[in-house]
């Protein structure tokens, strides 16, 4: 599992990922894969067909639950709601062992290969019931005859109010002690809209290393999806995967709109040597400075970076899929993994030094802002 990347289904159309998948498969055999959809938002027969094509592009494949959705209002579940029976389900805490059955089956339908067990969001509210019910769920995936010949993975979501406090993630991971020996899917869940900023609290970052470097060092194998380069960082202190998508960046794992209103999104770009985006119209500016190199990947060659032509979102967002697998694949074969993560944070603040001594100005959403706060946590 080490190494492991797996790309999400979003907005786009299925077949702009098959034929990413299809890009790593015949150019980059080394590549640890997996690709993912989210159950609520198709109805099952399109979620089935979706799983199916990328059946034999991805190492594994997975229909995420989302069962986070199931502590909002019904009609704000997904589109699957009116055919998912878990989606309906009034109370899944007191009916633990229907719920999870329900959920199970519709991952085997939609043909998964791996399972995964469903949660509540530790950290929604004050005590640990969340978490509690999250155990329950996962003991009963446990002894759940699906997947007694399939491979399974624990569902956990923790919010960042448990990762900012010490106290907090102590008992988290106390109560993760007697849970089945399972991999974990640890989704972190952050408030506000999703963003193509980085994300820069350093106290959560130290946090979330403290909970993956415990479960790590407890056998405890950890994939951190739909979390773009904080997921990446984490795979320097135990983390055997990440995962990111196309739409909206990705690796803010914001509840809420995608932001906008319905305007025009912006046209961002992914800049490697800066580990963020900042907007086309900037990169024919930073290419100039001194260390720039520009990303040989498929995909940079259909992008225009002028104000003229369209911006085409979707191979800007294969770009940057594209380096995640780079770099999943870079932690993968390292002896020591912190040691390539170091040394691309470090030489990502270089260059933003040589930027700034070049006289750059870039737009203040640009600007990244979060460097101090990944070298901090990575230390």
């Amino acid at each position: 599992m080490k190494g492991l990347f797996i790309c999400h289904q979003g907005r786009q159309r299925p077949e702009v990922l098959a034929s990413f998948l299809s890009q790593i498969h015949s150019r980059r055999t080394d590549r640890n894969l997996g690709v993912s959809v989210f159950l609520p938002r198709y109805v099952p027969a399109t979620t089935a067909r979706i799983l199916a094509e990328f059946a034999g592009l991805g190492a594994i494949t997975i229909a995420d639950p989302e069962a986070h959705r199931m502590e909002v209002a019904f009609e704000k579940r997904g589109i699957a709601r009116s055919h998912l029976d878990y989606l309906a389900t009034v109370d899944p805490e007191k009916h633990a062992e229907a719920f999870v059955n329900s959920v199970l089956l519709a991952q085997v339908n939609a043909g998964a290969s791996v399972l995964v067990s469903p949660w509540l969001t530790h950290g929604m509210g004050p005590g640990s019931r969340q978490l509690r019910a999250s155990r329950r769920f996962a003991l009963a995936t446990a002894k759940h005859p699906l997947v007694s010949s399939r491979e399974w993975w624990i569902g956990v979501a923790i919010s960042e109010n448990v990762l900012r406090v010490a106290e907090e993630r102590d008992d988290f991971l106390d109560e993760l002690v007697d849970w089945p020996s399972a991999p974990v899917y640890l989704r972190f869940w952050k408030q506000g809209v999703a963003s193509y900023s980085q994300y820069g609290d350093e106290e959560v970052l130290k946090g979330l290393r403290n909970v993956v470097s415990a479960l790590r060092s407890n056998g405890r194998d950890v994939v951190i999806p739909q979390s773009g380069l904080i997921g990446w960082l984490m795979t320097g202190f135990g983390a055997q995967g990440f995962g990111a998508g196309i739409s909206s960046s990705l690796h803010s794992l914001a509840t809420g709109p995608a932001g906008g209103g319905g305007a025009e999104p912006l046209p961002w770009y992914f800049v490697p040597q800066l580990l963020g985006f900042v907007l086309r119209e900037e990169l024919p500016i930073i290419a100039k400075v001194p260390g720039f190199r520009a990303c040989d990947c498929p995909y940079c060659r259909k992008l225009a970076f002028t104000n003229g032509p369209p911006w085409d979102r979707e191979s800007a967002g294969l770009h940057f899929l594209w380096f995640c697998t780079e770099i999943a694949a870079e932690q993968a074969r390292a002896r020591d993994p912190v040691v390539p993560l170091k040394r691309r944070v470090r030489a990502a603040e270089d260059f933003w030094d040589t930027v700034q001594q070049a006289g750059v100005v870039l737009d203040e959403r640009s600007v990244p802002n979060h460097l101090g706060a990944w070298s901090a946590a990575i230390a």
